[in-house]
């Protein structure tokens, strides 16, 4: 029995020293369960929680309650990661709110030892289960919610005092976010950049005689697409643009697009981005907000030049940058980024540089060393 003890002795070890990290806010893990029964597909806080839980879990017990969909268990664990699925009600402004009422309650019958919250309402909430529970909290930064300009003005502005709470009350925040941005609710963060695949990395391109400009990305009002349907009238060379994604904003885009009388194809949702961006000539991101921008991260990964609008995440060393909701500047950065080729080709060097700065190790080895500090 001596031998017996001695030689299992470290695994008890090693399961009592887990830590127990609950994460919420994620409205869908693994990422493929929805299945398209909520029409609004997942965006980048979905693939950051997925790839930060799989590779916490390589260290620490953990455990992510997101939404439940129709045949999917109500508990399961995927990719080392204890799954809890709770319900929600469908429905365009209730889908999220729903969601992260439930996922609440769940937290505060849900043993953990750190709460780690992706977004603002699973912030603001997971702020009043850690305190009830007296647990630390990180919370997760991904956007400012309220510069988005779908809401009304005092909408917004009860928005930016639930992030002031959401995001000074946490034992820790952590973002992405570029200062400028994240300084308008907290002074108190951390920025720590998440990582990102590299697969694509200098692939070469193939040269065309009229611009093929690519869009990629959820069709939402903050995105202001239609700024860049209107900057196509003012190209004055052939182009076809392909706008990759879907939402709420496409029929009302595809209408502009027809009235203006632009050069546009509507691909819609596809699982292989990669494919519109090999044939590309120039990506462009004419987003009113946006937190980081992993489709402009693919786009340069891929030697793309990119026309982006200046939200403080690149400067105009990596990329063309113009201002927000400017459709003729936005037309000149498109034309100098088609037909200046050596400028191109300098940015899209410069970019490869600032991709360097991306990695899920470096971003592991910060949320550990939080959880550590936070726990011990």
């Amino acid at each position: 029995m001596r031998v017996v003890h001695n030689v299992y002795k470290p695994v008890f070890d090693a399961l009592l020293s887990m830590t127990r990290v609950l994460m919420t806010g994620s409205k869908e893990f693994p990422l493929g369960t929805n299945n398209n029964y909520d029409p609004s597909p997942s965006g980048g806080m979905e693939v950051y929680a997925q790839e930060l839980a799989k590779r916490l879990s390589k260290h620490h017990a953990v455990t992510i309650i997101t939404r439940k969909f129709p045949n999917t268990p109500a508990q399961e664990n995927a990719l080392g990661v204890d799954v809890v699925r709770v319900p929600f009600l469908r429905g365009r402004l209730i889908r999220n709110a729903s969601y992260n009422l439930f996922a609440f309650v769940k937290t505060l019958f849900t043993p953990f030892d750190v709460l780690i919250t992706h977004d603002l309402i699973a912030s603001f909430l997971g702020a009043f289960s850690a305190r009830l529970r007296r647990k630390p909290h990180i919370a997760v930064c991904h956007g400012i919610v309220s510069n988005q300009p779908q809401f009304s003005k005092l909408f917004r502005h009860f928005l930016r005092v639930v992030e002031h709470l959401a995001y000074n009350w946490p034992s820790l925040t952590v973002t992405h976010c570029p200062p400028r941005q994240i300084e308008q609710v907290t002074k108190n963060y951390v920025q720590v950049k998440p990582g990102f695949n590299f697969a694509y990395l200098r692939i070469p391109k193939k040269a065309h005689k009229r611009a093929v400009i690519v869009f990629t990305g959820r069709l939402l009002k903050v995105k202001r697409v239609d700024t860049l349907i209107e900057a196509l009238m003012y190209l004055s060379f052939p182009y076809a643009c392909f706008i990759v994604g879907d939402g709420e904003e496409r029929k009302r885009l595809e209408a502009l697009a027809k009235e203006k009388g632009v050069n546009t194809v509507f691909a819609g949702h596809v699982d292989d981005v990669a494919h519109y961006l090999l044939g590309a000539d120039v990506f462009v991101l004419p987003s009113e907000s946006e937190s980081l921008g992993y489709s402009m991260l693919e786009a340069m990964s891929m030697n793309l030049p990119c026309v982006v609008t200046d939200l403080g995440i690149v400067s105009r060393k990596e990329a063309y940058v113009v201002p927000v909701a400017q459709p003729r500047a936005l037309a000149r950065a498109l034309t100098t980024a088609f037909r200046n080729k050596e400028l191109s080709r300098k940015k899209v060097k410069a970019a490869h540089a600032f991709l360097k700065s991306f990695s899920w190790n470096n971003a592991t080895k910060h949320y550990l060393e939080a959880i550590n500090k936070l726990t011990r």
